[in-house]
């Protein structure tokens, strides 16, 4: 009997076989049997062509433990916080053999072969005529002496960490509301929702702690050193016993169970409805953030955080010229 063609065609080889050594985390509940939100690290090892999906091997097995995974998972669950995601080319849908077109959240790309690239020879391309340059020669910054003063300290020299702090978003009807305390209510909406609709239980945020700006501060601190690090799993970050594995600087600013679960709403948002009641101020304790009719639908989530880094990106670019 021959054998049933494919639906689709066949996934890139060239494509698939880039995407080793891809960092994942992948939840618990991801194999079948199993629940929990726990996060197993690994990274993509090969490419079955056979069965069209990639060998997963976690940190914590040997070469003969492989799991398949297929790419819709790869990409939603590829670690985004090693220091080398950048370099890999995740796409909305898996890139197949023919297929030119790539479908992405925001609008459809057609992908060109080599061989029909063409070479600009020297004086052969468009030419661009010059902008003429409209601003200040050192730049002008919008910011009072009052601020600037706040920036510098004792010796009236300007502080890197609070220029940094000065060029975070602000929100509130009076930019009152620092970005950190922005996003630790939406962190703290995010893992109520969790626990009311998903069982899920904190291993730090119980009773009456809650997440709190300073919290979200030290999470920002303890992500660009694990960047710096590699991208260390939770067990290396606080071992004991491998001291090249440890980041004692992650260490000393908040506990395991803490960074387990404010990784865990490291993908917050405010735009779903409550299941068991339709009145968001009869569960959640922080206003809920709602989206201006008309916005797109991948910024539905994160639009009030970019509208706010927007905000403040024309204002703060040259301090360095005080």
């Amino acid at each position: 009997m021959p054998r049933k063609q494919s639906v689709e065609p066949l996934i890139s080889l060239e494509w698939a076989e880039s995407l080793i050594g891809l960092s994942l985390k992948v939840p618990q509940n991801w194999w079948v049997g199993c629940t929990g939100y726990n996060l197993h690290d690994g990274r993509i090892v090969s490419f079955d062509i056979v069965s069209q999906k990639w060998n997963l091997l976690l940190d914590d097995r040997n070469d003969e433990d492989l799991y398949l995974i297929a790419y819709d998972a790869v990409n939603e669950y590829a670690d985004e916080t090693s220091s080398n995601f950048h370099t890999y080319q995740l796409t909305y849908q898996a890139i197949r053999i023919g297929d030119e077109e790539i479908e992405t959240d925001q609008a459809r790309y057609t992908k060109t072969t080599a061989d029909e690239w063409n070479q600009v020879e020297d004086g052969g391309g468009r030419s661009i005529d010059p902008i003429e340059c409209t601003v200040d020669e050192e730049f002008s910054v919008k910011i009072t002496d009052e601020e600037v003063a706040l920036l510098m300290d004792d010796n009236k020299e300007i502080r890197y960490e609070k220029v940094f702090r000065w060029c975070l978003a602000r929100y509130g009807d009076n930019d009152d509301v620092s970005l950190f305390e922005f996003q630790a209510a939406r962190m703290r909406n995010y893992m109520k929702k969790r626990v009311v609709e998903e069982k899920f239980k904190p291993r730090y945020y119980t009773g009456d702690k809650v997440i709190t700006g300073d919290h979200v501060a030290r999470f920002y601190g303890a992500c660009l050193s694990r960047m710096n690090y590699g991208g260390r799993s939770m067990e290396q970050i606080f071992s004991t016993r491998e001291i090249m594995d440890a980041i004692p600087s992650i260490q000393a600013s908040m506990t395991k169970g803490a960074l387990e679960d404010l990784t865990s709403c490291l993908h917050y948002s405010d735009d779903w409805i409550p299941k068991n009641s339709g009145v968001w101020d009869d569960i959640y304790d922080d206003p809920k953030v709602v989206a201006v009719p008309g916005t797109a639908t991948h910024r539905l989530k994160h639009g009030r955080l970019e509208d706010g880094y927007n905000k403040v990106c024309t204002v703060c670019c040259c301090c360095c010229c005080y």
